[in-house]
């Protein structure tokens, strides 16, 4: 049986801090959201779930 390596594909920080921002962001303005059709039809999860108790910066260590 062949295997192939898993590849795995990092997401630009600025990325994931944009999406945050967007999250975060109030609820009255207007913003675009870009997603997968599988995700459209999920659950939205609360804005609670998304708090963190800490915060964390890059190479943080999490011991």
């Amino acid at each position: 049986m062949n295997s192939f390596p898993m590849i795995i594909f990092s997401i630009p920080e600025s990325l994931v801090k944009k999406r945050f921002q967007i999250i975060n962001s109030n609820i009255e303005s207007k913003n675009i959201v870009v997603s997968s059709i599988k995700n459209l039809f999920e659950r939205f999860l609360s804005r609670d779930l998304f708090n963190s108790i800490k915060t964390y910066k890059i190479d943080h260590s999490l011991r």
